[in-house]
C-alpha cells in the first residue's frame, strides 16, 4: 500500500483572512464641520503634524476668514486635534470621510464635533 502526502485536486491551502485595510493619513487633506457658535470652519490637516483652522469672523461688520494655527496627531483612527496654544483640545475616531469626537476647551466648555472630509 503506497501513501500519497499531496494527493492531486486536494486542496491543502489555509483560508487567511486579508489584512484589514490600512488606515488613510489625514496629512495633505481638508475637513469641514459646522458649530452652533461659530458656523462653518475648516481643519487642513498639513506636513509633520501642523494644522490650520480656518473660521469667519465678523469685524468691524465685514467677515473675514481668520487663520488659527494648531497640530494633529493620528494613531490608526484615532486622532488628536490641538488648536491655538491648547485652547482647545479634540480627540475623535476617522470613519471614513467623517471624524466623530468630542472636544473640550480652557474654559470648561466640552461638545462634540464632525469633520468632513472636503474633496
Amino acid at each position: 500500500m503506497t501513501t500519497q502526502t499531496n494527493a492531486p485536486g486536494r486542496d491543502t491551502s489555509i483560508e487567511m483572512k486579508a489584512p484589514e485595510a490600512p488606515t488613510s493619513s489625514l496629512e495633505g487633506s481638508t475637513w469641514t464641520g459646522n458649530s452652533p457658535e461659530s458656523g462653518e470652519y475648516t481643519m487642513k490637516f498639513l506636513k509633520e503634524g501642523q494644522l490650520q483652522y480656518i473660521i469667519n469672523v465678523m469685524q468691524n461688520g465685514v467677515t473675514e476668514p481668520r487663520t488659527v494655527k494648531g497640530t494633529w496627531k493620528q494613531a490608526g483612527d484615532s486622532v488628536q486635534i490641538v488648536v491655538g496654544n491648547s485652547y482647545s483640545v479634540l480627540q475623535g475616531t476617522l470613519e471614513g470621510s467623517v471624524i466623530k469626537g468630542s472636544g473640550t476647551n480652557q474654559e470648561g466648555v466640552s461638545w462634540k464635533f464632525a469633520l468632513f472630509k472636503k474633496e
